[in-house]
């Protein structure tokens, strides 16, 4: 299975509102996270290629405020983080 058909499998859509809320492992503070080696952010996997800037890391805020949504077109984008040499995303 690639990590795409892993993301669609362990989240569900809400029509209503559009979201996809995931619904596997989270992080300490609430953040959709998946990975066997490392914690990556479903977020940040879903968006890595969209900007081209492989040696920084978006951070995003959901413009629906529900924490454990993962459709990107939710996804606000707010700052850049340098890469850490681990992150696989």
């Amino acid at each position: 299975m690639t990590p795409l058909e892993e993301i669609m499998a362990t989240s569900r859509p809400v029509i209503a509102t559009g979201c996809r809320i995931w619904e596997g492992r989270v992080s300490a503070d609430g953040v959709p996270v998946f990975g066997y080696l490392f914690d990556t952010p479903v977020t940040r996997y879903l968006t890595a290629n969209r900007y081209g800037k492989r040696e920084l890391v978006p951070v995003f805020s959901n413009k629906c405020a529900n924490k454990l949504c993962i459709n990107p077109y939710h996804l606000e984008l707010i700052d850049w983080e340098p890469r850490e040499s681990l992150d696989v995303a």
